[in-house]
């Protein structure tokens, strides 16, 4: 059977042991909420500097707007080209 005083004595390392995790783990918490809160502060900036473009330069900062800017400038030149390549008998 086992005595109360060895009992104890392993009960008192599985409490250093689980001290000493939980610090780490803090630790760890720690680190990852530093990183978070960069995130945040350069995605803050990044906003912040295309509201300025936006309402400076009245420029439209729409990524999805620039790509079918993009799509329509692509097939009036491919249309241009093809309509030259036709008139020129190539």
């Amino acid at each position: 059977m086992v005595d109360l005083s060895s009992f104890i004595s392993f009960l008192n390392a599985i409490s250093s042991i689980a001290v000493i995790l939980g610090a780490i783990f803090i630790v760890f918490q720690l680190k990852q909420n530093a990183k978070l809160i960069q995130a945040t502060i350069r995605e803050t900036r990044a906003n912040a500097s295309i509201a300025l473009l936006e309402k400076r330069y009245k420029v439209k900062v729409n990524a999805w707007g620039n790509f079918q800017w993009l799509a329509e400038e692509t097939r009036s030149h491919l249309k241009r080209k093809e309509t030259f390549s036709t008139a020129a008998g190539t």
